[in-house]
């Protein structure tokens, strides 16, 4: 509204367009954009003949700011219908009024501004949000909460989910920026067509519910990166920050390339240039006639779903996906992940090259558009000639951390500002304040280097470049698959199962024994951290890993994890990746002595009321049991020894002592949590809230744990069962008026 009163009544006379990185005293210089300008009022009549004079000074830095400015305002006083400054621009007022919502763009071409009108996106798609539950601690689950036995995946109507007696549906969240495929992480409480959430009060927002279970797009409203849009498949309920888009009149893979163009990134920051995109942003982006050009419409949608499909076999190497099917490949894997990267990477040089040509955008604006976003990397020169020197630039790229704006420098311009950095300390920059250094991806790699994607890929590959990190994460995958397996989450060879290992046609793409692998499964769920034991975890785990990948490969990561596979199950794995990798809802638990001499692996799928007792009885008492024999046994040998020998002995009693009282002390707290608390697990209630009750036998994560139980205990989880297996009586009270607690309760 402001925009459309300054446009209609006054004259923009000239405006000094600032952006970030200016000269003034603010903490972090990239967080605001400025800009000056001079308004002059005019008569009504002589509107349709306002033009301002624009400098536009966003590229430069806080000095080169003023310098520009200088030089521009010269060119343009001096010269005023030749300038030839590249900061100045001139533009009819009337012309702002071509974009929707009238964004001050001054710096576009006529060609540009044109496309807007024709038709927008919201003619032949509708864009919406979803679903805002107002209590998601309570209504949303990762997926690997509640297992996947337990929600109801590719439904594809209301009806069909009504009939169902799963309560557990597939949720479309916003998540970590990703293209074409996956984030299809969280599933939604949809018991009876959500009336938990029609009954909430205050209310949850359900919007566009005629648009659930629908095959479609969707994208994450909030990123401070490019406009990225992912295929939605049918049988998701989605969100507010995932906010989707259904096509009425336009090819669902046509669409998908439209958004996911350079073009589109063009677009969409004209019309909206901060980091929050909403729905309203993406329906005014102008959609090209495609009965024009049938060929390259065909074109283009079977290029986006070779790029939906290559997305897909990354996402089944993670372990965190439902799709999940093995880890990458030891020995090859991190270079096949290359090849998937190379390959997409020209797919969507070639798709956005093929969007150009739909909206028929001519050579200049081109430039425009990749001196602002970067080239399409597939564009870059192609060098044969793997040994040529150029190519250097390539290994310290790929290999060295950079903050993210080194990414679309020339690369030259990097190796000259690394030299000089060696005091800076890491995850700090020279104009910016704490922010992360990370590794390149695949595709800023191209764009800093200036060479094409097939040039990166195969450098990189010739010369066996790696980053230790993704080794190091990679051991880390195969022994989390191996911890899987072996607790029963993974099933190699089991068609459909998680974790199979095979192919969609049925092919076993693992080498072991399959057969020897089932009979290292332990069915309940419970393994131990004691060297000797039949379960303990870290000789099973090395069972596992030398018949998947035989003794060779086993023992190399072993050796990436610093040579010690039980100190890392004992002390890393747990705190350091796998509670990270899980977001906070592990999956597997670590219960542990307080001095952590001890530790219980657990599967929380396999937990059940007995599950507690059985760790008593077959785990902790015999322990104890065996613990005290030893200790008695050193005692008598101690009596008869001399000298250094029983120096040697009293030094071994007295580590057994120290376990031995640590141990009785897991027992002490086990007992209480037992027969004074009186745990029962309940999946829905999910993993925070059930591990909550033990957070006295989770010593390296406690201080959370801790916390959910604290608020169970003041009634902030009145909804879970936890909360009604302990404090029943005030539930119920509270269930007497608040009808979606009833009804959570089987009471209403």
């Amino acid at each position: 509204e402001i925009r459309r009163e300054i446009i209609n009544h006054t004259e923009i006379e000239t405006m000094a367009h600032l952006g970030t990185r200016t000269e003034f005293d603010v903490a972090n210089k990239t967080a605001q954009g400025f800009s000056m300008y001079a308004f002059g009022k005019i008569p009504g009549a002589e509107i349709d003949k306002a033009s301002g004079v624009y400098f536009r000074l966003v590229k430069e830095n806080e000095e080169e700011k003023h310098t520009a400015f200088c030089s521009a305002l010269r060119d343009y006083m001096t010269n005023r219908e030749t300038f030839s400054d590249p900061h100045v621009f001139i533009l009819e007022q009337e012309k702002l009024k071509a974009i929707p919502g009238w964004p001050i763009i001054y710096w576009v071409s006529d060609g540009i501004r044109g496309l807007f009108e024709r038709g927008l996106i919201d003619k032949v798609a509708k864009t919406c949000q979803g679903i805002a539950t107002a209590d998601n601690n309570r209504f949303l689950r990762l997926w690997w909460e509640e297992g996947l036995g337990n929600i109801n995946i590719g439904v594809t109507s209301h009806e069909e989910a009504d009939a169902s007696s799963h309560k557990w549906f597939p949720y479309m969240k916003g998540g970590e920026v990703k293209r074409w495929y996956g984030n299809q992480d969280f599933c939604i409480n949809w018991r009876n067509d959500g009336s938990e959430l029609y009954s909430l009060t205050p209310k949850s927002v359900i919007r566009n519910a005629n648009y659930y279970f629908t095959e479609g797009a969707t994208y994450s409203f909030l990123t401070v990166s490019n406009l990225s849009v992912r295929y939605l498949p049918k049988g998701f309920i989605f969100d507010v920050a995932g906010s989707s888009i259904f096509p009425k009149t336009i090819n669902l893979f046509l669409m998908l390339g439209i958004l996911n163009s350079k073009l589109s990134t063009f677009l969409i920051k004209l019309i909206n240039p901060t980091v929050n995109y909403q729905v309203g942003d993406l329906a005014r982006i102008p959609i090209p006639d495609a009965a024009k050009r049938p060929q390259l419409v065909q074109k283009v949608e079977k290029k986006v779903q070779e790029c939906i499909h290559l997305k897909q076999k990354h996402v089944i190497t993670q372990e965190t996906s439902w799709e999940f099917n093995m880890p990458l490949a030891w020995n090859d894997g991190l270079y096949n992940l290359l090849h998937i990267e190379k390959e997409l990477t020209i797919l969507e040089t070639e798709i956005s090259e093929a969007i150009y040509q739909l909206y028929e955008i001519e050579k200049a604006d081109i430039d425009q558009i990749e001196t602002e976003f970067g080239a399409l990397p597939g564009t870059l020169p192609q060098i044969d000639d793997l040994h040529d020197f150029c190519l250097k630039a390539i290994e310290m790229l790929f290999l060295e951390k950079h903050v993210p704006d080194e990414a679309v420098r020339r690369s030259e311009q990097i190796i000259q500002e690394e030299k000089g950095k060696d005091s800076e300390t890491e995850g700090e920059s020279q104009r910016g304040h704490g922010r992360q250094k990370r590794f390149l991806t695949f595709e800023e790699v191209c764009l800093a280097s200036r060479f094409h994607p097939e040039t990166v890929s195969a450098f990189i590959a010739a010369n066996h470049l790696e980053r230790p990190e993704e080794r190091y994460e990679l051991a880390v995958a195969w022994v989390s698959y191996a911890i899987g397996i072996v607790l029963g989450r993974f099933k190699p060879g089991g068609k459909g199962a998680l974790g199979s290992g095979m192919t969609e046609e049925g092919q076993v793409l693992l080498n072991g024994d399959l057969e020897k692998l089932r009979r290292l499964v332990d069915d309940d769920g419970i393994m131990v951290l004691d060297a000797g034991h039949p379960d303990d975890m870290p000789a099973r785990v090395e069972e596992v890993l030398t018949i998947l990948l035989g003794e060779n490969a086993c023992k190399e990561i072993i050796q990436v994890l610093d040579g010690d596979l039980r100190q890392f199950l004992e002390k890393e794995f747990f705190i350091k990746w796998h509670i990270p990798q899980y977001r906070k809802r592990p999956v597997y638990w670590l219960l542990q002595s307080p001095k952590k001499k001890y530790g219980i692996w657990l599967f929380h799928e396999k937990l059940n009321k007995d599950s507690l007792f059985r760790i008593r009885k077959e785990y902790v008492e015999p322990k104890i049991n065996l613990l005290e024999s030893r200790i008695k046994e050193l005692q008598g040998k101690r009596d008869g020894a001399e000298g250094r020998e029983k120096r040697a002995i009293e030094k071994e009693i007295g580590k057994l002592i120290e376990i031995l009282d640590d141990v009785r002390e897991f027992l002490k707290r086990l007992n209480f949590i037992i027969e004074e608390r009186g745990f029962v697990p309940h999946i829905d209630d999910g993993v925070l809230l059930n591990m909550a009750p033990l957070w006295e036998l989770i010593p390296s994560w406690q201080k959370e744990l801790k916390k959910a139980w604290e608020a169970l205990e003041r009634g902030d989880y009145d909804w879970s069962c936890q909360a009604m297996d302990h404090w029943p009586e005030r539930v119920r009270e509270k269930c007497k008026t608040n009808k979606s607690y009833a009804i959570a309760h089987g009471l209403g």
